[in-house]
Formats: structure tokens, sequence, C-alpha cells
């Protein structure tokens, strides 16, 4: 396993109740691999057993990063066509998919090659709360590389059954959206700094939802994208 993203402040992990999210931050060319699942809780697609659904989530807040899955060599090269159609059919209603800057190669190209590659972009993409997209992976060796510097990621950590209810919102800047709670336990990272009825949010914070919704206001320049985590 290679890690070349940095985490550089304490204050960008977060710790609560039954999650983890840290920010890391990566420049062009860095990279994130991942050779095995070993130590990660499984939960297969219904299918095929070489699709489960993802046990942690990167989720762009920052630059772009490219993600390869690979396996003509690694942890499992057994993939076959009919994995990467389904791969693909469960990605196909994904959010992500309308991002203007998503790029995604063909089935074809990835079964000659013996790899998906996708171009994932920060910008506005959930511009209603959407599911995060990218919920299921196959299993073989990935690979996350910075496609730009100060590229920055949130990896979020959860049991599966919380992860599968993280949800999205992309607030462009000086702007306000409503989120409304839909479950008992949500809680909100605010990927830059923001307000809620006057009272300011500082970028990467993590806020217990307690009211039925709340107004949030975009104090920055850029995009800020929201992660709602319910269960």
């Amino acid at each position: 396993m290679k890690f070349e993203f940095k985490n550089h402040n304490k204050d960008w992990i977060k710790r609560f109740d039954e999650y983890q999210l840290s920010v890391i931050q990566g420049d062009k060319g860095d990279i994130i691999e991942r050779t095995n699942y070993d130590e990660c809780e499984m939960v297969y697609d219904t299918q095929t057993d070489n699709i489960v659904m993802k046990p942690y989530k990167h989720i762009v807040i920052k630059g772009s990063y490219e993600m390869i899955q690979r396996w003509d060599r690694g942890c499992n090269t057994s993939i076959t066509r009919r994995d990467v159609e389904r791969y693909r059919e469960l990605m196909a209603n994904e959010k992500i998919q309308s991002s203007p800057g998503f790029y995604e190669n063909t089935n074809d190209e990835a079964v000659e090659n013996k790899q998906t590659f996708n171009i994932i972009k920060m910008e506005l993409t959930n511009d209603v709360v959407s599911p995060v997209s990218g919920q299921y992976v196959i299993v073989c060796d990935h690979e996350c590389q910075a496609a730009e510097d100060d590229t920055r990621l949130v990896c979020v950590q959860a049991p599966v059954a919380y992860s599968s209810q993280i949800h999205l919102l992309d607030i462009p800047a000086g702007e306000t959206r409503t989120v409304a709670k839909q479950k008992d336990i949500t809680y909100l990272f605010f990927s830059e700094n923001c307000s809620i009825s006057g009272t300011s949010i500082k970028q990467y914070d993590v806020k217990r939802l307690t009211s039925e919704s709340v107004d949030i206001k975009n104090e920055s320049e850029d995009i800020c994208r929201i992660i709602i985590l319910q269960r």
C-alpha cells in the first residue's frame, strides 16, 4: 500500500460517534494505492463477488484526481467483462455521471487494458442533496493519483451501513442552500467557511444537525461541499 497524500493539521482529522473524517492533501502525481481489502468490512454485490460496496469513501473537496482500478496484476486478476459491465450498471445513475469534468474509459477499453480509468474533479456536481457517488468498487488493485497541485480529499471511515447513507450538497460561493434532516442522527461537514443564521462555521468543522432544517451560506470564494452523514 502506498500513501503519498498528507494530513497537514491535527484539526483536519475529526473523530466522533462511529465516524472518522480525515482531510488529506496531495500535489500532482501523488498517489494513494490500495492492494488488498483484508482489514475491511466486505458487503458483496448480489450478482458477483468481484464487486463490493466501497468500505471507505474518498470525497474530493479541492482539485482533481485520477482513479484506476486494475487487474493486470495484484490481489485479483480474475475480473471479467461481465464484472466491468455490472460495475458500470451500478454507477450509471450516480450524480458524478453528470459532472462536466467527469471522464471514464469505455467498457471495451477497460477489458482490453484490464483497468477502469476515471477523472474526478471538484466542481458544482451536487446542485441538490444527492447520495455520494462511488458506492461500489471492483475488488482489485486501486490507485488514486492527484491530477493537480493541492488536491484535497476527505477520507470517510464508517461502518458500511452508515457509509451508504452519505449525501453531498454543493453550494456556490456566496449562496445559501437548505439542508433538511432526514434521519434522527445527522452530521454536517463543511469544506469551506460558512454561516448558519449569522453564526460562523469554520472550514472543515463538523456540526450535528439538531433542528429540522438549516440554511447554510457559503462565505468563501470557492464551491463548498457539504458532506451529510446520517443514520
